[in-house]
């Protein structure tokens, strides 16, 4: 699964809300998940900043690791 799906929804978020709180659209977030839109320093920055406001703690290792199969059943969610 890709990271950026994975924290999303961990957040609970939709592309749409996620896309918002980024200050991006909704289209970037859907390239970001399948893997057509390289994911700058700068936009991962807002990606921990937005999830730290949502009490969740994430680090450029999480954005940027390979995709793996989900570890949390909400991750397969």
């Amino acid at each position: 699964m890709n990271t950026i799906i994975s924290i999303r929804k961990r957040l609970g978020l939709s592309q749409v809300e996620f896309a918002a709180a980024l200050g991006v659209t909704q289209g970037t977030v859907s390239n970001m998940e399948i893997g057509r839109y390289v994911i700058r320093p700068n936009l991962a920055q807002k990606v921990i900043e937005v999830a730290a406001s949502h009490g969740l703690s994430v680090t450029y290792d999480d954005i940027y690791r390979p995709a793996t199969q989900p570890t949390t059943p909400q991750e397969a969610a």
